[in-house]
Order: structure tokens, then C-alpha cells, then sequence
């Protein structure tokens, strides 16, 4: 099964101490198993330094839905008051086995009426034996 990887980036704006967000990642066909990791963060204070207690993000896969991969993403940054507003940016990386392409081309002509392909000829219909040859005259 193919194995494909987005790569997502998230902005947290104007949180206090601790918070979750729940977001998701589309792909092009189904979702057989997923994994969600954090690929690298930034996060800072708004107005100054601080005296900081805690620093982490984390995130975890909440469920698969069709070709959609729902996850969580948690921020937690603390100084000394746990009352400093933050921005966070959260890169994520979802790594996705995913239903190959072909297995879907193949449900659609199962279900087509016609249950072979016609293919085209390169004569135009006829064969080599039913061509109408022209013979040359000499002069």
C-alpha cells in the first residue's frame, strides 16, 4: 500500500497557558492506518521576556474517516503567572497508508456496464487483408 505524508502548519494566536486544537488532513483516497507526529514548533510570549515553567506541544490522532485523518494538537507554554497571553506555530507531519489508486480504478470498472474495455484499432476498423491497396500504372 502507498504510504503518503502532508505536512501541515498551525497557528495558535492569543492563548493563555494551555490549549487544543482539533484539526484534519485530507488525501487524495482512503485512509487505511495513520500516524501524526510534530515535525518542529515556535512559540513565544506576547510583550517581553518571561520566567518560563513549561514548554510543549504535543499532538495525537483522534480517528480516520474516509480519505480524512482528525487530529489534536496541544499547546502548553507557562511562565511564573500561567496568565501570558502566546502565539504557537505547530508544523505537523501526518503520515498516511492510503487504498492504492488502481484498487479504485478497478471497484469503478466492476461496476461499469460494459465489463471490458473496447480497444481501438490502428487500421481504422479494418484489417491489413481488407485494405484497399492502389497499384501504380507505369507510363
Amino acid at each position: 500500500m502507498p504510504v503518503i505524508f502532508h505536512t501541515k502548519k498551525i497557528t495558535i494566536s492569543n492563548a493563555e497557558a494551555f490549549r487544543t486544537v482539533r484539526e484534519r488532513s485530507i488525501f487524495r483516497s482512503k485512509v487505511i492506518r495513520a500516524a501524526v507526529a510534530v515535525s518542529g514548533f515556535k512559540l513565544f510570549y506576547h510583550g517581553g521576556d518571561h520566567h518560563v515553567m513549561v514548554v510543549g506541544t504535543s499532538t495525537d490522532k483522534i480517528k480516520i474517516v474516509g480519505n480524512s485523518v482528525f487530529f489534536n494538537v496541544t499547546v502548553h507554554l507557562a511562565d511564573q503567572s500561567v496568565n501570558d497571553a502566546f502565539t504557537a506555530q505547530v508544523r505537523i507531519l501526518i503520515i498516511a497508508e492510503v487504498e492504492p489508486v488502481v484498487t479504485i480504478l478497478q471497484k469503478r470498472t466492476r461496476r461499469s456496464s460494459s465489463p471490458r474495455l473496447k480497444r481501438k484499432s490502428l487500421t481504422g476498423g479494418r484489417s491489413r487483408s481488407h485494405r484497399v491497396t492502389r497499384k501504380r500504372t507505369s507510363r
